[in-house]
């Protein structure tokens, strides 16, 4: 991945959160409010860096639209990009204006250029990090339809909401049940991936009492290929699930905290795929 960022504290935070992560940066670049480079020359740039697959922008505001939404177009073109926008309302632009001298402007208009312009805008921090899990796995762009796989209801039914939210299709629960052994993991999620209705996959565990939160991270991993559609993992809690998390992510499979989290870096996936058909269009 390469990080663009117009904040040094927030370029720190996301290069301290990667290293734990096995997230790696081609390119790291912290514009400030006086440097003579600016965003759209980093763009040119990274368009034609042969070791950047994806970029992640952090920015507030730009000074020349017609060489931003330009470079922006041409990158987006070869390389998934997620643009975290903030300074949108109230407060924030007067902020953002004082802290790197951007123009802000008016955040609709902003959001429908960034959508033709092909790429994905996030709104929180948060979830320009689930964005950056799913990109460093290298997921094909897909659809909207999600398959969720757990072994506990609750947890997929804050996943089903929060897609709702987003305008994401659930077209499937399986509820494994608490004593989900590793092999029902693996058997569900299967035939989640074979299903051709089904554009992405979440699993989602819950550790309980006698339950096996590092075998069914086993099980899992040895199955999943960044090659096929995106598979996501929610392993939810903290200590007895850390190891878990850990052996997923040697396996660069994304994995998450919460349901949210998770469905937020599927829909990422999604509305890059729906994105990059508005960027080969022809505007009336």
């Amino acid at each position: 991945l390469a990080l663009v960022s117009q904040s040094g504290a927030l370029t720190s935070a996301m290069l301290d959160w990667a290293a734990r992560q096995g997230v790696g940066f081609s390119t790291v670049v912290s514009l400030g409010p006086n440097t003579a480079v600016e965003l759209p020359q980093v763009l040119d740039y990274l368009s034609n860096d042969g070791s950047t697959q994806s970029i992640l922008v952090y920015m507030e505001g730009i000074r020349n639209a017609r060489r931003f939404m330009s470079a922006l177009r041409a990158a987006a073109y070869s390389k998934p990009g997620v643009v975290l926008k903030a300074g949108r309302k109230g407060a924030g632009p007067r902020v953002a204006l004082t802290h790197s001298a951007s123009i802000v402007g008016s955040d609709d208009v902003f959001d429908a250029a960034l959508r033709r312009a092909g790429v994905v805008r996030v709104r929180q921090f948060t979830q320009l990090i689930s964005a950056a899990r799913c990109l460093a796995s290298r997921f094909r762009p897909v659809g909207r339809n999600l398959t969720i796989i757990t072994n506990g209801g609750g947890p997929a039914v804050m996943a089903a909401d929060w897609a709702d939210t987003l305008g994401l299709t659930v077209d499937h629960v399986t509820d494994l049940g608490e004593d989900a052994s590793p092999a029902n993991y693996v058997q569900a999620m299967k035939t989640a991936v074979a299903d051709r209705s089904v554009d992405g996959v979440l699993i989602i565990f819950s550790p309980k009492a006698g339950t096996d939160a590092d075998g069914v991270a086993e099980a899992v991993g040895e199955v999943f290929s960044p090659a096929s559609k995106p598979v996501l993992g929610c392993w939810m809690g903290e200590d007895s699930v850390r190891s878990a998390r850990h052996l997923l992510n040697n396996k660069h499979m994304p994995v998450f905290r919460t349901p949210e989290s998770a469905v937020d870096a599927f829909n990422s996936i999604a509305s890059f795929y729906r994105n990059q058909q508005l960027l080969q269009q022809t505007p009336p």
